[in-house]
């Protein structure tokens, strides 16, 4: 199969305790507990891959695996994975500044993983892929992806550093809880937004601008210092509740009711602008009395 594979551990490694092994092709199995360092631009053909719901079985197409799972939003999930790499347990990848590019998925995660830059992930389905535990991605460039940026399809954790995406064909960021700090999503996203966040939200310095549907969609809270949510399609924010500080909100749901925010509670704004705001559920077409336009 095109990829490189880490059997499950126990921990994150840590840099300086684990051997690195050097990547330059696609198929490189990293031992458990190691680390990978790319060393070249990889470009993986999609020729051979296995099933995500059972990786010992190998295919070239989701037709040869199990039924799908759904997601969330009861849509069926790629079954077929056909990827750069895959990570087990606590494994971690450097990108050294190179790129993954083919296939359907850049990087593959069965649990705890760390893929950190910088480094390019581009022209595939989606770029990184985890599952039920907690993935690390810093210092990462994705563009041009059919699919997730980078999400969980059964909603893991997340943490985000340094990371910018762009022209994803759904959501950015898909996870039940997300970290993230100096985040930057455009014209990127599905109906569900440019960031779903399931539970939660936390971050600084978090752009979403230019997004064709929500910039940020949360079932829970969302707790941001430094939220820049202008000119998306639908509303900058969606969430049960809101502490914003330092934040911009204008310009979204141009073709619609024009409101920037819309949160189920009352949002608390810190130094923070909006243009207009609006509860949930909508249909009262009520405002919260926070923003210049209320």
């Amino acid at each position: 199969m095109s990829r490189f594979e880490v059997a499950l551990a126990g921990v994150l490694p840590v840099a300086g305790t684990a051997r690195a092994l050097d990547i330059t092709s696609c198929g490189v199995l990293v031992p458990p507990g190691e680390i990978g360092d790319l060393q070249a631009d990889l470009s993986c053909p999609a020729t051979s891959g296995f099933c995500v719901r059972d990786p010992s079985v190998s295919c070239t197409s989701s037709a040869e695996c199990p039924p799908p799972p759904c997601d969330a939003h009861g849509r069926p999930l790629p079954t077929c994975s056909l990827d750069g790499g895959t990570l087990g347990g606590n494994a971690t990848l450097h990108m050294n500044g190179h790129s993954i590019s083919g296939g359907t998925v850049g990087v593959f995660c069965r649990s705890k993983c760390l893929v950190e830059g910088p480094g390019e992930i581009f022209g595939v389905e989606s770029a990184v892929v985890f599952l039920r535990a907690r993935a690390a991605v810093q210092n990462l460039n994705v563009h041009d992806t059919t699919f997730f940026g980078i999400g969980s399809p059964i909603l893991g954790s997340l943490d985000l550093a340094n990371v910018t995406l762009s022209n994803i064909g759904d959501n950015a960021i898909r996870a039940g809880r997300v970290s993230a700090t100096n985040v930057t999503v455009t014209n990127s996203g599905n109906v569900y937004g440019a960031v779903y966040a399931n539970a939660r939200l936390r971050g600084a310095n978090v752009t979403v601008t230019a997004n064709p549907e929500y910039g940020v969609f949360c079932n829970g809270s969302v707790k941001v210092s430094g939220l820049v949510a202008t000119d998306n399609g639908e509303e900058g924010l969606v969430a049960t509740r809101a502490l914003l500080t330092d934040s911009t909100l204008t310009g979204n749901d141009a073709a619609g009711e024009g409101v920037d925010l819309r949160a189920t509670s009352r949002p608390v704004l810190v130094n923070t602008t909006c243009g207009r705001s609006g509860r949930i559920p909508s249909d009262t077409g009520e405002s919260w009395g926070v923003c210049t336009g209320d």
